[in-house]
């Protein structure tokens, strides 16, 4: 039988807070159940599922889980909004088990029907965690170029958003700029996409942002809209890079061995 896995550190409970989940089964994707709550509520089923009087528990919700335990799976725990008080989970609990329980696949094993949407959205619970408390980044010494969109990124934006948001327009160097071998898209802090820009050009009318005569000129990069992959992209996508902007600092551009 599998084993439970799965808790979130204290400090990633006390920034979700109140928190509205869903319990999805490998093994068709259906989700089978809506809750809501706070610190690692979201995990708790599995464990009593496993729990030794776990028999005598009687539920569709429980054997579900024990159904997906015993093929040697675990069930998928997924956030779909945080950052609330208790009464407003219990609103947005209520919502989604009515929304998901009028659709042709979903198997909901509830009993009782129970802004920021982009910032607060559905999630994997390891999102939770990468939003909250990702890993720190490894010693970069490729040259690279760090920017922060002042546009946040949120779980589920997609490439072209992202990018979109991270290629233009930016007060810097171009000659620095150009030395770069790599772009970091940086969003609280974390690595969200890497690009590897092929040339750089200035803003010119037609570019969203354009002023003319708006004083210093502001530039920006082509390539492609998806992160680029290999062992340097692997190694910090995903990675904590803070420490390698002054504390305080409101820059949105830091060139890096460049």
């Amino acid at each position: 039988m599998s084993q439970v896995s799965g808790q979130f550190s204290p400090y990633v409970s006390e920034q979700l807070q109140s928190y509205v989940y869903v319990l999805r089964d490998p093994r068709d994707d259906v989700v089978f159940y809506v809750g809501k709550g706070v610190d690692n509520r979201v995990f708790d089923h599995a464990h009593a599922a496993l729990a030794e009087d776990a028999e005598t528990q009687v539920s569709l919700k429980l054997d579900r889980i024990r159904a997906i335990h015993h093929e040697g799976l675990t069930v998928r725990t997924e956030i779909l909004r945080f950052g609330m008080t208790s009464r407003e989970a219990y609103e947005v609990e209520a919502v989604a088990i009515q929304l998901l329980d009028a659709q042709p696949r979903a198997e909901l094993t509830n009993i009782v029907s129970g802004h920021h949407v982009e910032a607060r959205g559905w999630m994997s619970t390891a999102d939770a965690v990468s939003v909250f408390e990702a890993p720190p980044a490894p010693d970069i010494t490729e040259p690279v170029l760090l920017i922060r969109p002042t546009q946040l990124w949120y779980p589920g934006m997609s490439d072209e958003d992202l990018f979109e948001v991270t290629h233009g327009w930016w007060v810097l160097n171009p000659n620095r700029a150009a030395s770069a071998d790599y772009v970091l898209s940086v969003s609280r802090g974390v690595v969200r996409a890497i690009y590897r820009p092929e040339r750089w050009r200035a803003q010119q009318l037609g570019d969203r942002g354009y002023t003319d005569g708006a004083g210093k000129a502001r530039w920006g990069f082509l390539g492609s809209p998806t992160s680029v992959h290999g062992d340097f992209a692997n190694g910090v996508l995903g990675t904590d890079v803070t420490r390698y902007f002054a504390k305080g600092a409101q820059n949105s551009v830091r060139y890096l061995n460049c």
